[in-house]
C-alpha cells in the first residue's frame, strides 16, 4: 500500500508542476486549463486503453493515470468515468453525472466565495 501511496504521490508532483508550468505560458489562465483539460484526456485516455489492453501494468496506472493525471488535471478522470458509463450504456447516470458535476460544483464555487466574505 505505501509503495502504491508512493507512485501516486510521485506522478501526482510530477502532473502539478506541469500544469503549473502551463498556466505560466499564457497571461489567460483559462486557457492554460483548456490545454491540461484535453491533454489530460488524452493522456489518461492512452493509459487506460494500454492497461486494458494489458499491455500497461498496475504501476504504469498508478503513477500516470490516477498520479500524473490526478495531479494535472481531475478533468480527465471525469471524461474517463463518464466514458466508462457510455461504455455500459447507463446513459441516465452518466447525464445526471454530468449535469450534477456542473450544477453542485458551479453552486459550491459561489457558496465557498459567500463564505470567504465572513472572514
Amino acid at each position: 500500500m505505501l509503495k502504491n501511496l508512493l507512485l501516486i504521490f510521485i506522478g501526482g508532483g510530477l502532473g502539478s508542476t506541469l500544469r503549473f508550468f502551463l498556466s505560466q505560458l499564457n497571461q489567460y489562465y483559462s486557457y492554460g486549463t483548456f490545454l491540461a483539460n484535453v491533454l489530460g484526456c488524452l493522456v489518461i485516455g492512452f493509459v487506460l486503453g494500454l492497461y486494458e489492453k494489458e499491455i500497461f501494468a498496475d504501476f504504469h496506472k498508478l503513477v500516470f493515470a490516477v498520479g500524473f493525471c490526478g495531479g494535472f488535471t481531475t478533468f480527465s478522470s471525469f471524461i474517463a468515468e463518464n466514458y466508462k458509463l457510455l461504455q455500459t450504456g447507463d446513459y441516465f447516470t452518466f447525464l445526471s453525472y454530468i449535469v450534477l458535476s456542473i450544477v453542485v460544483g458551479l453552486a459550491m464555487i459561489i457558496v465557498g466565495f459567500k463564505i470567504s466574505t465572513y472572514f
